[in-house]
């Protein structure tokens, strides 16, 4: 027993554990040469969390390439597409902690490039993760943010109290109505009831 014991054990040690790291404050961003290396680094992100969002951190990916001789970077996994707030906050405050354009010279945004490969400013196309930290309970500006109010709430309250002043207004007259015909029933019901009752009298007495 005790050898099968060891032995499951030893199987279960051998097999590699797999843990995926959340993205936070010490992720790491980097330069990479093909889309797809840049796309893996993005699985880190907790797509779950980020769909019911209030705050944390957030990693995307920019596509860097030489355009008209100037640098030009799009972000192939943008924080407004993937990244909702529970609060409803459109546009949350954002922060770039890191960067993984600052790992090389040349690849800011504007800079000049070329997309000759004997030109000392040569830029082959590159990919770079930027990690943002993001709060929810602020806006873009870092103010707090005021979920904005349904401005047809007071048309509905309006339309509410409307229907139940006429319902006030007509209820009166209806329950004077009812009022009579219940009254009517009793009445009629005890009749026959003292009816009945005078009619076993009388026949007792006979």
């Amino acid at each position: 027993m005790k050898k099968f014991v060891s032995i499951l054990i030893l199987l279960i040690l051998s097999f590699p554990v797999v843990v995926k790291a959340a993205v936070d404050e010490n992720t790491d961003v980097g330069l990479y040469t093909t889309r797809a290396e840049c796309e893996t680094a993005l699985e880190q992100n907790d797509a779950t969390a980020n769909a019911q969002a209030s705050n944390g951190f957030y990693l995307t990916c920019l596509e860097v390439t030489c355009q008209s001789s100037v640098v030009n970077h799009d972000d192939i996994a943008p924080f407004a597409s993937n990244v909702n707030c529970a609060n409803g906050n459109p546009n949350p405050f954002l922060n770039i902690t890191q960067s993984g354009i600052t790992l090389r010279q040349g690849i800011d945004s504007g800079d000049s490039c070329s997309t000759n490969d004997q030109d000392l400013n040569y830029l082959a196309p590159t990919w770079a993760t930027v990690l943002y930290q993001y709060n929810c309970v602020q806006d873009s500006d870092g103010l707090t943010y005021i979920s904005p109010t349904t401005p047809s709430t007071s048309n509905t309250s309006t339309s509410n109290s409307t229907s139940t002043t006429n319902d006030e207004v007509k209820s009166p007259a209806t329950g004077i109505d009812t009022y009579y015909i219940a009254l009517g029933s009793i009445v009629f019901i005890l009749s026959i009831g003292l009816y009945i009752v005078n009619k076993k009298n009388l026949f007792k007495k006979i």
